[in-house]
């Protein structure tokens, strides 16, 4: 049906069936071929047109019926042909970079840059579906692993994307099966993050902060002792050092073991300090130091820690009814 509506000159619609085709097989390269040539149809058509309205309007030109020259009025000299408006001249063809890329793929597809290129175009707009489908048509052509990674970055962002729309459903419907399904979509999420990570720790054996990656991920599952060994890949570099110290100290206290729980949120908590980019570890650490340390019933040292992180940010969480209550203790003792 997309040949005739071409062929018939109906190039939108023709265009609109191979965008159909598209999502319907986003792994055959055959649709963008034809949305791209039928893009350049339609334009070199409507070329045509204009180029044909022009010299039509030149012909279109009143005669003067035999009345001699000299006779002719001012505007009807003005509106011989030997006067008319020349025919406007064709306008530049001029592609968008999506559409110059689209036509690229068609003609070489087995060029990897150009579909790595197409898919940053859709996700700086936001098109991470679209983004999606231009990564799975390249995996069909090439085995290049920065494909790959790619395709898992975008698939973990869309798998997180489905996450957030679930919860504003269920922000607005309030109903037990609109919850189930986020922590549904959340659990298939977090499975996904940890098979991209497995994998990538397969292929890269040796890169240890590809190894916290894992650690992170398979604390998010729960699997916390399996987590610790990864997880402490990331003391080795002074930009994860703080981070990782957090993570394990939370492993640690789930274990009961809360002395060492409470060095690595101190730890963290000094190595997170003076860097802006470390400041949400560090009053993380802060809080988790202070509620372990007054559990533990250390008061000076908990309120040590909230009164630092109350300084920092005086509204976060409960620091400050936690270092009231800690007053009282203190006034009652």
């Amino acid at each position: 049906m997309a040949q005739s509506l071409a062929r018939a000159g109906r190039f939108d619609e023709a265009i609109a069936c191979w965008r159909q085709l598209e999502e319907l097989d986003p792994f055959s390269a055959e649709p963008a071929r034809m949305i791209a040539a039928l893009t350049l149809k339609k334009t070199r058509q409507t070329d045509r047109e204009d180029a044909d309205d022009s010299t039509e309007d030149s012909r279109s030109t009143p005669a003067n019926d035999g009345v001699p020259p000299e006779n002719v009025s001012a505007p009807a000299q003005l509106e011989s042909p030997s006067m008319a408006e020349a025919p406007r001249p064709l306008r530049t063809l001029v592609l968008t970079r999506r559409q110059q890329l689209e036509q690229e793929i068609a003609n070489r597809p087995h060029e990897e840059s150009n579909y790595l290129e197409l898919a940053e175009l859709h996700l700086a707009e936001r098109r991470t579906y679209d983004a999606q489908r231009v990564l799975m048509r390249a995996r069909e052509v090439s085995r290049d692993v920065r494909i790959l990674e790619r395709l898992e970055d975008v698939n973990m962002l869309r798998a997180k994307e489905q996450v957030k729309l679930a919860e504003e459903r269920a922000a607005t419907e309030r109903t037990k099966e609109s919850r189930d399904e986020v922590e549904r979509l959340r659990q298939e999420s977090y499975r996904l993050e940890l098979d991209v990570f497995r994998n990538r720790c397969h292929r890269c054996p040796d890169d240890k902060r590809l190894k916290f990656q894992l650690g992170l991920r398979l604390q998010q599952i729960g699997s916390y002792r399996e987590a610790i060994e990864p997880l402490q890949a990331g003391l080795e570099f002074p930009d994860l050092r703080a981070a990782a110290s957090l993570e394990i100290g939370e492993i640690l206290q789930r274990h009961q073991q809360f002395p060492k729980a409470l060095q690595c949120y101190r730890q963290a908590a000094q190595m997170a300090a003076g860097d802006e980019g470390q400041l949400d570890c560090r009053k993380r650490a802060l809080y988790r130091a202070g509620v372990l340390a007054a559990a533990m019933t250390l008061n000076d040292t908990a309120r040590g820690y909230f009164t630092e992180l109350a300084k920092m940010a005086p509204d976060y969480r409960d620091v400050r009814t936690r270092l009231d209550k800690l007053g009282e203790i203190s006034d009652t003792s």
